[in-house]
């Protein structure tokens, strides 16, 4: 009894551990291409192989069983086959190229302006990467074919080859010549406080001349009419903090916008006192939104960003020493004024009257 059953034992695993071999050739429908690299496998296990350089393959699998082995290729329609694996096979696979839907690409950009004009989303502006915390539209900008920035890390852009004095850019219509907060770190213009921007890279129109390079138009919001509403932000260097809402409900609303830099705050308490060097960045936004009737709207916005850089050095001499206070510093301001006034259906006027100064060094 004893022999038997020890004798059965001996069988199963003889027959369990036979295995037979599957060869063939993989090759394309239609051509009869063969199709080298791909794979075959036994479905349901983690066995299986490859096609050769030449299409061709071989795999073992246990006798005495049913298989389904599949085959499968980039760019092909899988293929599947029952295999009863009772002796050696020879199968070959056709695969049938691969016909995927037609993807239909769709664009808003005419061919004129497709490689001229860009619309700048601040949605998109927001959630990308900044430097130490500050959102920056300039830095936005850099990102757009044909445009590199100056210098690593700063907001100049240079377009096409040109220079950072070559871009006209312009906040609800007047010019701003400085565009740069802490030596060129950050950009003046708080994303809070823009309602939209359009980036000319060539063909801008007429009225924009003066420069070679592009042409940067920013709109600032108009405020909401309906609701007053607060945004604002913390970062490593400054915080910023913008409200707007209605004057009258429906017809006037106004924008109001701070940004300040905490770094003479922070860092004055740990300077000795005749020896400090403390930084400070400002600017200020502030439009109101009038709508006089259905004709008429008067826009009035005022602009203010200024950099004040204060070095305290103790001077000493033979008996004596003394303190020297020194300060530089820059500064942008800009006041628009601005009357729509629509005459009919397919007729519409649009004055500006703009003032823009910018001062270095100021002391």
């Amino acid at each position: 009894m004893i022999r038997i059953l020890f004798f059965s034992v001996i069988v199963f695993n003889s027959a369990y551990s036979q295995t037979i071999t599957i060869n063939g050739w993989v090759k394309q429908t239609g051509s009869d291409e063969v199709l080298p690299f791909a794979s075959i496998a036994i479905k349901g296990t983690n066995k299986g192989t490859f096609s050769n350089s030449n299409g061709f393959y071989s795999l073992q699998v246990p006798a005495n069983q049913d298989w389904i082995l599949v085959c499968s290729m980039v760019g092909h329609t899988p293929s599947e086959m029952k295999v009863n694996s009772t002796q050696d096979h020879v199968i070959n696979f056709y695969l049938p190229v691969l016909e995927l839907d037609e993807v239909i690409v769709k664009g808003n950009a005419t061919y004129a302006n497709r490689f001229a004009k860009n619309n700048i989303s601040l949605h998109l502006v927001k959630k990308m990467p900044a430097l130490l915390g500050e959102k920056d539209l300039i830095k936005s900008l850099q990102v757009l074919p044909g445009v590199q920035a100056g210098i690593e890390g700063s907001t100049g852009i240079n377009v096409r080859g040109g220079t950072a004095g070559q871009n006209l850019i312009l906040l609800d219509g007047t010019t701003v010549y400085n565009i740069n907060h802490l030596f060129g770190f950050f950009s003046v213009f708080n994303a809070d406080a823009i309602k939209h921007v359009n980036f000319w890279k060539s063909r801008m129109p007429a009225r924009y001349g003066g420069r070679v390079s592009s042409f940067i138009d920013i709109q600032l919001l108009d405020g909401n009419k309906q609701k007053l509403k607060a945004a604002g932000g913390i970062g490593l260097l400054s915080s910023r903090f913008t409200l707007d809402g209605p004057l009258k409900k429906g017809k006037s609303s106004f924008l109001l916008s701070a940004r300040r830099s905490y770094l003479d705050l922070f860092l004055s308490p740990f300077m000795a006192d005749e020896s400090k060097t403390l930084y400070q960045l400002t600017d200020l936004v502030a439009k109101a939104n009038i709508d006089i009737d259905q004709k008429n709207n008067l826009t009035l916005s005022a602009f203010h960003a200024s950099d004040k850089v204060r070095v305290t050095e103790k001077i000493e001499r033979s008996n004596a020493h003394s303190i020297s206070d020194s300060e530089l510093g820059w500064k942008n301001a800009t006041v628009a004024v601005q009357w729509n006034h629509v005459f009919n259906k397919k007729l519409c006027l649009n004055t500006v009257f703009s003032f823009s100064d910018y001062k270095i060094p100021f002391i």
